[in-house]
């Protein structure tokens, strides 16, 4: 099987929909030999967070020397980024690989239950990825896996595990339809992940959903460890790099944000109480470096420092006001160039109005999606500022322009060293800091523009083509030149 086979084979159970539940997980995890039951896991559920958290845990057990798997969704340019070893996506080669074998399993499994009207026995995508991710880990013999939901917990495919330690990130609105319209519903669902006797980190604020998680705990005998809000204190945006104290200590993250403090309190939490179980060796230099260390794209990824390029996938009400507040912890009053685009399922309106406060002309896109908003309606919040595009090509020419304008790189050598922020492209005692005029440019609303943003950008023609997912996306990526 090749790698375009493997996606086309993916593509036709996408059409099957989604479906909630374990059954056919378990059954398809157990026909495969059961990996689930021998693999140690950190599981990870979280409206917000849930991804950067898992990027932190991760990037500390490297450090402490263990074969990492981290499984996560959804990917932005390549489906292999959704299954990573030790910090590296899965080749095209080895995704096909398991497709070919696990797909025959799976045919297996719905030939047996054809006459079940009940349960049809047909996997799912998720529940195929979910299978394919678990059989990748074994096959590579991975010490820990980082395991992240998908959507909600108590019926996500993810749940057949029971981890070493389960992880709440946090609970606000998002997939009311699937997870329901308040925060005590959501969390009863993200709760599901609990296990008895299995201890569990909240991240959780929200005190309508912390009172669920407590009882949840609870009642299956889980130590509970919540991080208060002062625990984790934001020490602000210096020299380009995220500080935090979490309990006693200062930390560096590698992630920009000051909701990424409480993201790598949550990871550090889970970490020590593993340390202390005796599960896992690690030391608090290992977990500081990789906190430090920690790379999640697609999350306020700066792209180029001066002027800024940033995109973040930010894709609901609460992520997009976490969104606002790191920009202006970054660069304070300065406005951007918006580039934007959302679903019609999420609360686009009110994502609309927040960004819309940082930002003086806005480019507002269809997303490569069925779900997409419609660009027209959308631009009519912003009033004169915006303009609408179909999509993303159509706007491809304008954001080329507006991204290349402004001064060329400063190559003073003995420019004195200045604040800004980091990139991608360069560590950051090698950028240029200095503030420069020219447009700032801000990508959000979706992770699927944010997605399609990058992959353009990895073209041809050094802002895009998309490569179908035919290859994985670089850990770091080129700026715009």
């Amino acid at each position: 099987m090749t790698g375009q086979e493997a996606l086309e084979y993916l593509g036709k159970l996408r059409m099957l929909g989604m479906k909630l539940g374990l059954e056919n997980m378990r059954e398809l995890s157990e026909r495969i030999g059961a990996p689930h039951e021998r693999l140690r896991f950190i599981h990870v559920a979280g409206t917000n967070g849930k991804g950067s958290t898992s990027a932190f845990l991760a990037s500390c057990l490297r450090k402490a020397g263990y074969r990492v798997g981290l499984f996560t969704s959804p990917h932005l340019v390549s489906l292999c980024e959704r299954i990573q070893i030790n910090g590296v996506p899965i080749s095209m080669e080895e995704l096909a690989e398991g497709v070919s074998e696990l797909q025959v399993v799976a045919a297996q499994m719905a030939e047996a239950h054809e006459a079940d009207a009940d349960n049809p026995g047909r996997a799912t995508f998720f529940e195929f990825i979910t299978a394919l991710a678990l059989w990748t880990f074994e096959r590579n013999k991975t010490d820990w896996v980082v395991w992240e939901t998908g959507l909600g917990g108590r019926f996500d495919a993810t749940n057949i595990v029971t981890p070493e330690c389960s992880v709440i990130t946090s609970i606000a609105l998002d997939h009311a339809a699937h997870l329901g319209n308040t925060t005590a519903l959501i969390a009863a669902e993200k709760a599901g992940i609990i296990k008895p006797q299995v201890p569990v980190v909240s991240g959780v604020l929200d005190p309508q959903a912390l009172e669920v998680i407590h009882r949840r705990a609870a009642d299956l005998d889980a130590p509970l460890e919540h991080i208060p809000a002062d625990a984790a204190r934001n020490l602000g945006i210096i020299r380009g790099r995220q500080r935090a104290r979490i309990g006693e200590r200062a930390y560096t993250l590698g992630l920009l944000g000051p909701h990424q403090v409480r993201n790598a309190a949550c990871a550090r939490a889970a970490l020590e109480i593993l340390r202390e179980r005796g599960r896992c060796f690690i030391t608090d230099a290992m977990i500081a470096d990789g906190l430090a260390e920690a790379v999640w794209p697609g999350r306020f990824q700066v792209l180029r420092a001066n002027p800024p390029l940033v995109v973040d996938g930010a894709h609901n009400p609460d992520a997009i006001h976490r969104l606002v507040e790191t920009w202006q912890a970054a660069y304070g009053d300065r406005r951007c160039t918006l580039i934007c685009g959302f679903l019609q399922d999420k609360k686009w309106d009110s994502m609309a109005q927040v960004l819309g406060t940082i930002a003086d002309d806005v480019l507002v896109v269809g997303v490569a999606s069925a779900r997409t908003s419609d660009p027209a309606e959308v631009a009519q919040l912003f009033g004169h500022r915006a303009r609408a595009f179909e999509n993303l090509a159509a706007a491809w020419p304008e954001i080329r322009r507006i991204v290349r304008e402004g001064p060329e790189p400063d190559t003073d050598a003995e420019a004195p060293e200045r604040e800004g922020i980091a990139t991608d492209a360069k560590p950051a005692d090698e950028q240029e800091t200095r503030p420069r005029e020219g447009r700032a440019v801000l990508v959000a609303g979706s992770l699927f523009l944010v997605g399609e943003f990058l992959a353009r950008r990895d073209g041809a023609d050094s802002l895009f083509d998309m490569n179908e997912h035919l290859e994985p996306s670089p850990a770091s990526a080129r700026p715009i030149t």
